[in-house]
């Protein structure tokens, strides 16, 4: 495993939320490195399929976009995608040489820095798009020019042709740099230190049950901005012992609801047309809506809020306190956003207190790239604002200075 063996890497790796990373061979014998940072289901389908396919987009103008396209084949027409806007800096130009090399060894990281596959990998490049890679237009660093870099990716990769796939870099996998089926277990005390958290997690890429895994992962990435001693896990209702929310936070300027929804990361789930998982996706919202209905008003009938977490009782003054809901699901297609914004507009105004809904790869970038609480809920009320102004609630985009 890469960090167990450079632990040098590691702050670089920790260092930015998603995409690609290339890392120089720690020694002139060794490959150069490539790091590829997702979510556990572009990593299981990278596995399935044995490759990774990265994308140069080249307009109809002949124009090459200063920018690279990470596919992870999960279905054939819209797999799940990585976009990299490239600039003129040293870290893009090396990604760049990285991929003229006959050979890469590739390292699949999650959101929160665990490595969970590896593969010394042959790079096939047809002779077309390595006179492209040649031929980037790399400018300086500016938010107007990532976002036009970030659009054109999107837009040119959704009305992609064959020819385009055919020249796809791809990245075949050749030989196993660790186990595939690798178990993770996190003693660091930092990383279990919320409240109700066990001395120790765990994880595993194939997820049978998320749930649990999932409510863990999400309590790592609050604790980016909130303290630990401010995240509630599970918490039980007093009179029943039901959950009140998947989590909790409560700080000294602010309460939030926080309700999650996943669904199994296996090759069966993975593999299921785009209309069943999307069809999944608004049972997940539909669920979770209605829990989050159930957790204002039980929110609602008491001051101070009472509640367990595990065998501890705990109360906390709750009234003085400005309120939101955050409910974080697996994954939002833009084609349904109209009809997500107004259910989530709709039970905002029914409850009294914004309202905000998340994929977890949006709510990875709000948590990776936002400082502190202050931040984090100001971008959440501005997603919220523009929701109730336009009737859909926008996906931010984020870089080393905020939202833009």
């Amino acid at each position: 495993m890469l960090t167990a063996l450079h632990p040098e890497l590691l702050a670089e790796i920790q260092g930015f939320p998603a995409g690609l990373c290339a890392l120089r061979a720690p020694s002139p014998s060794d490959r150069p490195i490539l790091v590829v940072k997702t979510l556990k289901e572009g990593i299981l389908a990278a596995r399935l399929n044995r490759n990774v396919k990265i994308y140069l987009p080249s307009l109809s103008t002949g124009a090459v976009v200063a920018g690279l396209v990470t596919a992870f084949f999960d279905d054939v027409d819209e797999p799940l995608v990585l976009r990299s806007p490239l600039f003129d800096e040293e870290q893009s130009r090396l990604l760049l040489a990285h991929l003229q090399q006959a050979a890469l060894d590739v390292h699949f990281f999650d959101e929160h820095t665990r490595e969970l596959l590896a593969f010394r990998c042959a790079v096939a490049i047809p002779s077309i798009t390595g006179k492209r890679l040649k031929e980037v237009p790399l400018e300086a660093f500016s938010y107007p020019a990532a976002a036009e870099n970030l659009d054109l990716m999107q837009e040119w990769f959704g009305l992609r042709s064959a020819k385009d796939d055919a020249e796809a870099i791809t990245l075949a996998f050749e030989e196993s740099l660790m186990p595939e089926d690798v178990y993770l277990m996190d003693l660091i005390p930092e990383n279990n230190a919320f409240i109700g958290a066990r001395a120790f997690s765990t994880s595993h890429l194939v997820r049978d049950e998320p749930g649990p895994l999932q409510e863990h992962d999400i309590a790592l990435s609050l604790n980016r901005v909130f303290p630990a001693s401010q995240i509630y896990k599970s918490p039980l209702r007093i009179k029943d012992r039901e959950e009140i929310s998947d989590l909790l936070v409560i700080s000294n300027s602010s309460l939030l609801f926080v309700q999650a929804k996943d669904s199994p990361n296996t090759e069966g789930v993975l593999r299921n047309s785009i209309d069943r998982k999307r069809a999944t996706a608004r049972k997940s919202l539909t669920k979770a809506l209605g829990q989050t209905r159930g957790t204002v008003r039980y929110a609602k009938s008491a001051e101070p809020m009472a509640f367990f977490v595990g065998t501890s009782r705990v109360e906390v003054a709750i009234a003085h306190l400005p309120w939101r809901a955050l409910i974080v699901v697996k994954e939002l297609f833009d084609t349904d956003r109209a009809a997500y914004s107004s259910a989530m507009l709709q039970l905002g105004r029914e409850v009294g207190l914004p309202c905000v809904v998340l994929d977890y790869g949006e709510f990875n970038m709000y948590t990776s790239n936002l400082r502190n609480e202050q931040e984090f809920v100001a971008a959440l009320d501005r997603a919220g604002r523009e929701g109730e102004r336009t009737g859909i609630v926008p996906r931010l985009r984020f870089g080393p200075h905020g939202a833009f």
